[in-house]
């Protein structure tokens, strides 16, 4: 044990802190911070039937949690929206997540802003991703690390009523 160590010891002793003092051993740098994770989602939308990429369409990156509510004394379903873009001419949208708490599962969901305006009205669609350990490029201690999920959706145009 080195003479910091033992000082360190001695100091805590004589603060009271003698069962930590006589039983840690100290084995490095403290840490502190957050666990945390980059996300990137490339997603395009695209009709269904032609292939065709859909401009216009809403982009959202979603967590669902179950929350216990005390009132109810029930479990509830919490909606999260973590980000949000709009698709361009090519259909492609890009949300980026930057330092957020790292979650294994996200939904991605695209929805119709503005109607008829981009050739029809198009149906809500999502697709659940799941980020894998090995997803992560650049882990450190607290940081997960950055993932990057290419996302595809295709969607299909609604019927109009009469």
């Amino acid at each position: 044990m080195s003479t910091k160590t033992k000082v360190i010891q001695q100091l805590l002793t004589l603060l009271g802190f003698s069962a930590v003092a006589t039983s840690c051993e100290f084995v490095g740098a403290a840490e502190y911070g957050c666990p945390s994770a980059d996300y990137v989602f490339n997603v395009d939308v695209k009709d269904a039937d032609t292939d065709a990429p859909i401009r216009g369409m809403r982009v959202s990156v979603i967590q669902r949690h179950t929350r216990y509510n005390p009132s109810t004394q029930s479990e509830q379903v919490v909606i999260d929206t973590l980000g949000v873009a709009e698709t361009n001419a090519e259909g492609r949208a890009f949300v980026n997540l930057e330092r957020v708490w790292p979650d294994s599962t996200h939904e991605v969901a695209a929805d119709d802003l503005d109607g008829d305006a981009n050739g029809g009205h198009y149906s809500t669609v999502s697709t659940e991703v799941v980020t894998e350990k090995d997803d992560y490029e650049n882990p450190g201690s607290w940081y997960s690390g950055k993932a990057t999920h290419n996302v595809t959706l295709r969607t299909t145009k609604q019927q109009s009523e009469q």
